[in-house]
């Protein structure tokens, strides 16, 4: 899940059957609980992903001698400047969860985005990964979760680089009798009237920045255009 727009986390497992294609009966399977994190930089353009392995469980063709590889890869976009500084991690499934936090880094170059001046990239990033059991029957693994990331270069901020996670909407909170009423009559008259704020205009007013539970149209943005990109074998990674 996406916490805000700089942290997401994730508890689930990564599960695998082996399936002989002849009989169509499962031979193997394993599971691997998991803890998952991940850090969009507030300084630089990229994001950073941890995955901790707890106590797994096997049976039959799969044991903790089995071998298993994971990494993380920008998806479905891959091809617009995302990149991991790492491939795949391979250790044997019971190594997985001898308390280590392993790392990948997503990085997002600003040189091959097209947009200007904030040069803005869109990416989702993703687990994968592949098991071998110990009779050398090898199945790949998938998850369906792809959280989306964008990062942008606003060299009119003072933190000229930065990533966020784009499956929340950002905004603000108000309540009355907290001090600030006469605030929020003015954002209320913005939001429901704005055909009655100062300046006068000819025709309609159209003032951008109402929250809305779906996707916003009129949400505010220091960029001309606003697309915001949301993600959403016989293994999985959950």
């Amino acid at each position: 899940m996406v916490l805000n727009r700089s942290v997401w986390c994730r508890q689930n497992e990564v599960e695998g059957h082996y399936i002989n294609t002849s009989t169509g009966k499962e031979e193997g399977s394993f599971t691997l609980p998991y803890r998952a994190f991940a850090l969009a930089n507030p300084a630089d353009r990229q994001v950073h992903v941890w995955f901790h392995g707890d106590d797994y469980h096997t049976s039959d063709s799969f044991s903790g001698w089995s071998t298993l590889g994971l990494k993380v890869e920008c998806v479905r976009l891959a091809d617009v400047g995302c990149t991991a500084n790492q491939g795949y991690v391979t250790q044997d499934i019971g190594d997985w969860d001898d308390g280590d936090w392993y790392r990948w880094d997503l990085k997002s170059d600003e040189n091959v985005a097209t947009q200007m001046p904030e040069k803005v990239l869109r990416n989702l990033f993703s687990f994968s990964g592949y098991a071998i059991d110990d009779f050398d029957h090898e199945i790949e693994l998938s998850s369906e979760t792809r959280p989306g990331i964008r990062c942008d270069s606003a060299a009119y901020f003072v933190t000229r680089r930065a990533c966020v996670f784009t499956d929340v909407t950002p905004h603000l909170i108000y309540r009355y009798n907290q001090g600030y009423n006469e605030v929020l009559d003015h954002i209320r008259q913005v939001q429901d009237f704005p055909d009655t704020t100062h300046p006068p205009k000819v025709g309609p007013k159209v003032i951008p920045g109402k929250f809305s539970l779906t996707l916003p149209s009129g949400l505010l943005s220091r960029m001309a255009t606003v697309t915001e990109v949301t993600g959403g074998a016989a293994g999985s990674l959950k």
